[in-house]
């Protein structure tokens, strides 16, 4: 059972970084890219930008997680909709006759 968690895991770890190869950024690129946004918004700034950034961050995932609420709400009322519409047949017994035999 965890072998198929942690290969799930991995799964997904591996395609998120898929997801991210495109940008092919090393420690160097890093650095200059950390000290281009030091110079442009100063030592005062930085906190106050990256704190902001994480409230942009937390309020999307909310977001994201009312949508997706919302949109398994919406499909189980669907599917219960469905249910009272078109109810599933239930089956019925049909007595088995056998042809009379006579010799």
């Amino acid at each position: 059972m965890y072998g198929i968690l942690l290969s799930d895991y991995y799964k997904r770890s591996n395609n998120m970084l898929q997801n991210f190869a495109f940008l092919d950024l090393s420690t160097p690129d890093l650095v200059i890219i950390l000290a281009i946004v030091l110079l442009l918004f100063g030592g005062k700034k930085l906190p106050e930008l990256s704190r902001s950034l994480g409230q942009s961050a937390r309020e999307l995932r909310k977001g994201l997680s009312d949508v997706t609420d919302a949109h398994a709400e919406l499909k189980k009322e669907v599917v219960e909709a469905k249910s009272t519409i078109n109810p599933a047949p239930t089956p019925t017994r049909v007595p088995v006759t056998t042809p009379n035999q006579e010799g």
